[in-house]
């Protein structure tokens, strides 16, 4: 699989356009290549990450995301997941002894 994030303007669009096509002339399915660009109102993934936000990118009315506050979702997600997992497994554990 091919992952690929670039700029959010012309020059990357055109970057995962020209991948694709290469991809394609050496055999790589479709699917194998997916391009992420990121989203709200950051014109590259740097931005993305330091909370820089474009003001051209404002001013066109882009949507506001803040990654700092996914990460920080994604990680709350994840940790009760391991919580609900560990209460499963020793439900299990301890379901035998139960009469």
């Amino acid at each position: 699989n091919h992952y690929l994030g670039f700029d959010k303007d012309e020059a990357g669009r055109g970057f995962v356009k020209n991948f694709k096509a290469i991809a394609k002339e050496m055999g790589f399915a479709d699917f194998t290549v997916q391009a992420f660009h990121p989203l709200g109102q950051y014109k590259d993934w740097n931005d993305a990450l330091l909370g820089k936000r474009d003001q051209r990118l404002i001013d066109q009315g882009e949507i506001d995301f803040d990654y700092s506050k996914f990460a920080k979702e994604q990680e709350a997600e994840r940790l009760q997941q391991e919580q609900e997992r560990k209460q499963q497994e020793k439900e299990e554990r301890t379901s035998g002894f139960r009469r």
